[in-house]
């Protein structure tokens, strides 16, 4: 039983002493571990240091280009605003204009219409002139040539005016200053051989 029992506590301190082993070891790993981590990070700090620096210089540098860029749209915008206002007024003053010339092309247009108007009244009233100028024209004519014709009768051959065979022959004078003359020679001959006969 003694023996049995001095195992049994053998045993029980070979265990303990073996945990107190393993965990030492553990313990100086996991030292070793952190040492070599910090000292890493140690090390790499002045290279970490250095980047984050340069990141900041970027992103100041980022942010200023952002704003002169946002300074220029602003800029943009107002050039734009200004270009819009002139564009606007530039259309109001083009409708106005394009008012006034509709009002123009529609006064021209009246006043073409009117023209027109005038100019057929005048076309009429000259074309009724012509027509009464013509009527008067052929009408003195036709008076004179009668006169002539009639003083040409009784002149030379006592015929009186106004013979109504003649009349209701002809009506041109052309064709009764024609008729007139052919009955003259007519009447020549009819002189001669009277007096030739009272000769004898």
């Amino acid at each position: 039983d003694i023996r049995n029992s001095n195992e049994g506590y053998r045993m029980s301190c070979n265990l303990w002493t073996d945990k107190l082993m393993m965990a030492s070891v553990c313990f100086h790993v996991n030292l070793f571990w952190r040492i070599t981590m910090w000292t890493f990070a140690l090390i790499s700090l002045p290279g970490r240091v250095l980047t984050a620096l340069e990141r900041e210089r970027q992103l100041e540098r980022h942010l200023l280009d952002m704003q002169i860029e946002l300074e220029n749209l602003a800029w943009d915008r107002k050039e734009l605003q200004e270009h819009l206002q002139t564009a606007i007024k530039e259309q109001k003053m083009m409708e106005l204009i394009l008012a006034e010339l509709e009002e123009e092309h529609d006064k021209a247009i009246a006043k073409i219409e009117l023209l027109a108007s005038e100019l057929h009244d005048l076309k009429t009233e000259n074309l009724r002139l012509r027509e009464i100028q013509g009527k008067g024209y052929w009408n003195n004519k036709g008076r004179d040539e009668t006169g002539n014709v009639k003083d040409l009768a009784i002149a030379d051959y006592g015929i009186p005016y106004g013979i109504p065979s003649w009349k209701s022959r002809y009506d041109g004078s052309g064709m009764i200053l024609q008729d007139l003359l052919m009955h003259k020679d007519a009447w020549e001959t009819r002189a001669k051989l009277k007096q030739s006969c009272s000769k004898s």
